[in-house]
């Protein structure tokens, strides 16, 4: 029984990498040639383990000095990765471990005997383009990552987004959905050969074809959102299966909260506006198939301009939004009871003698703006209410 495939201990990066590494080429022996070396630091650089990528010269032992430049190109991948991540408490500093220019980065390109996955690397550190056919197995998610990155850099030299970061995001922007969102997906319904791809989709993702989504995965979502392409995410997860609708609502509040989704929607350097998300709309019409009470605890997702508007369109809803589940009633005793309107205004400002007196305000100007809104519409019964 293979070692790989025994439970116990908690394995380090290096150990998880040589048994993928071992899978991968079918053999016993990882690393055991320069081939498989290029093959780990490529992997070590997908997964953003810069860490690894320093000590893996020392790792790989004398396989090391048969692998032209290892060490520099591990470093200047360590010091890339490390100005891609977030800036964070305790992270450590790969500027000294990456001492090279463009030169040393230019010599490694000389040997033609890495393979492609050190060639994938030299273009990466170059800001060169790469075929990824020639990349064995690749995927778009493997082009993907490529491209992510030359984005990121692209205004190296300044430190900053300007004309160039912009030109190249919208460039990898429009080549993302210039083909079918089957393109990405597994199987026959991928397309070979679309040029600049070389690659149908990952491999891996086929399981979501048996939970009910008619053969088509979520790849091609995950590369719009990967590529700032927000709107056409949201809109293509909620047209691709009704399921998927609910999902597509919390991401787009998850976003709206973050700001990202009014970030990203700023025109760049071509004008080009992208496409904007309405949160409210989206909110509100996957709000209309439930119940009032847990319509209103959607509503709590909203902005309050927002959530007042959402509010006041409830209750102007004949039969439905004006009735004593909402908005309370008179009892025999002349008390009022609170509706559940009422409830969930105090609920959202957490409870309290001060709180229950502005929820009260909030409540009666509420039903006075919706009362003038249905008396203007003539509906007479809502604005009783």
């Amino acid at each position: 029984r293979s070692a790989d495939a025994r439970l116990g201990g908690v394995p380090d990066a290096w150990a998880m990498l040589c048994a993928f590494g071992r899978v991968k080429f079918e053999t016993a022996t990882f690393p055991g040639s320069p081939e498989h070396v290029w093959y780990a630091v490529y992997v070590a650089a997908r997964a953003g383990l810069p860490s690894l990528l320093l000590e893996l010269p020392q790792k790989v032992g004398a396989l090391a000095e048969r692998c032209e430049m290892l060490q520099t190109i591990c470093g200047l991948l360590a010091r890339r990765l490390q100005s891609s991540a977030p800036a964070g408490p305790g992270m450590e500093d790969y500027t000294a471990a990456a001492e090279a220019d463009r030169a040393d980065v230019l010599r490694a390109d000389l040997f033609d005997d890495g393979g492609p996955f050190h060639d994938v690397l030299v273009a990466l550190l170059l800001g060169r383009s790469f075929a990824f056919g020639k990349l064995p197995e690749g995927t778009v998610e493997d082009w993907l990552w490529f491209r992510l990155h030359a984005v990121h850099h692209a205004d190296d030299g300044d430190g900053g987004q300007g004309s160039e970061f912009d030109q190249q995001l919208e460039a990898l922007q429009k080549q993302a959905r210039s083909v079918p969102p089957a393109h990405y997906d597994p199987g026959p319904g991928g397309l070979p050969g679309v040029p600049g791809f070389g690659m149908r989709g990952d491999q891996g993702s086929s399981g979501l074809a048996a939970a009910g989504l008619g053969g088509q995965t979520l790849n091609f979502v995950k590369v719009l959102l990967l590529t700032l392409q927000f709107g056409r995410a949201i809109q293509q997860l909620r047209s691709q299966d009704r399921s998927l609708r609910g999902p597509a609502v919390h991401i787009a509040v998850v976003l709206h909260r973050a700001g990202t989704l009014e970030r990203a929607a700023l025109p760049r350097g071509s004008g080009e506006q992208a496409q904007q998300v309405n949160v409210a709309g989206l909110v509100c019409d996957y709000a209309s198939q439930f119940s009032a009470g847990d319509r209103l605890r959607y509503f709590r997702l909203l902005d309050p301009p927002d959530r007042a508007e959402a509010l006041e369109r409830l209750l102007l809803q004949g039969g439905f939004g004006a009735n004593d589940e909402l908005l309370g009633c008179i009892d025999s005793n002349g008390r009022h009871r609170q509706g559940l309107l009422e409830q969930a205004l105090l609920q959202a400002r957490g409870g309290g003698v001060d709180a229950e007196a502005s929820d009260r305000a909030e409540f009666v100007d509420l039903c006075a703006r919706a009362g003038r809104r249905a008396l203007e519409q003539g509906q007479y019964r809502e604005a009783l209410r």
